[in-house]
Parts: C-alpha cells; sequence; structure tokens
C-alpha cells in the first residue's frame, strides 16, 4: 500500500530510527526476539529429550555407550 508521510526534519530522524528496527512490517524487533528465542529453547528441548533418550537406552544395556554419539549432542 503506498504511504506518503510528511514531518518536519527532527520527526523525519525519529521515523528513520523506528524504521531501521523493524525488519518485518508485521512483526517488530522484540517480538521477533522472543520469536528466536522461542524457537530456540523448542530447539534445545527436542535435543535434551533425545539425549534422555539415549541414555535410558544405555542405562537398560539396550545400547552401548558411545562418547562419538555424546559429543554429537
Amino acid at each position: 500500500m503506498p504511504t506518503s508521510i510528511g514531518a518536519t526534519q527532527a520527526e523525519e530522524v525519529g521515523v528513520e530510527h523506528l524504521l531501521r528496527d523493524i525488519k518485518d512490517a508485521s512483526q517488530g524487533t522484540l517480538s521477533k526476539q522472543v520469536s528466536d528465542k522461542t524457537q530456540g529453547l523448542k530447539v534445545l528441548a527436542g535435543k535434551l529429550r533425545e539425549m534422555k533418550d539415549y541414555l535410558k537406552k544405555v542405562i537398560s544395556g539396550e545400547y552401548r555407550y558411545n562418547q562419538t554419539i555424546i559429543d554429537n549432542y
């Protein structure tokens, strides 16, 4: 949608600073950071579940302990 904004020079500077912080018109900087951190925590939780499952299987004797696998987690 074409838009035109008229402002004084001081207002234009303020608007330019605000626009630098917006990477996506629908998502502000703070919400982007929260979204990124949430996604990172989901990935971490998944990795921790994988590690837990692996270690349970090592303890039960289903898998043999393998340091290379541990290092990859």
